[in-house]
């Protein structure tokens, strides 16, 4: 029974996931993005609050983002943020890769706020037991700087998926390149 009851679920999540797709697809064909690349560089905190993973507050970190906009508001975004926090007494390698759909919203004077939601995989070094999936969920602003250029800041939220009572926050400074 519970072989099927886990079928069923995965048929679920891949039937969801095969919409989003076929939807994304559609959309991006009647309304092209005129600069649909994205690459970018930030700066990382990592909030643990009292989640029980053990990680202290850590600030700052660096990260990377390549992201793909296939309309001008619809993008699909990769990151890798890498932090040092300590674990206990001793510091330790924390990176979280995160790939998310991202939605831009029509901007309000020359500030674009975003949302995005997707899948993360954090491994924490030399702790037996600590990589895990989590559910990934942020909100942030995108500032025109000079041409393709732009400044951008994001808070997001962490749940592991796999220990249930675990959840933090990431926060990132940086700056895209677009083109």
């Amino acid at each position: 029974m519970d072989i099927l009851k886990k079928g069923r679920s995965m048929f679920k999540k891949i039937s969801l996931i095969t919409l989003l797709t076929v939807g994304i697809i559609a959309s991006a064909q009647a309304n092209p993005a005129t600069n649909p690349w994205e690459v970018g560089i930030s700066a990382v905190g990592i909030a643990e609050g009292r989640s029980g993973d053990g990680l202290d507050n850590y600030f700052p970190g660096i990260g990377a983002r390549v992201g793909y906009h296939f309309t001008q508001n619809w993008s699909l975004v990769g990151e890798v943020l890498y932090t040092i926090p300590d674990y206990g007494s001793k510091s330790v390698d924390v990176v979280d890769y995160i790939g998310s759909l991202g939605y831009d919203f029509s901007p309000i004077k020359s500030v674009t706020p975003f949302a995005a939601a997707g899948l993360g995989y954090r491994t924490i070094s030399d702790v037996n037991g600590r990589d895990d999936w989590n559910l990934v969920v942020g909100a942030g602003v995108k500032v025109p700087m000079y041409d393709s250029f732009q400044f951008m800041m994001e808070g997001k939220g962490r749940w592991n998926l796999e220990n249930r009572g675990e959840q933090g926050m990431l926060g990132t400074l940086g700056v895209n390149y677009t083109f």
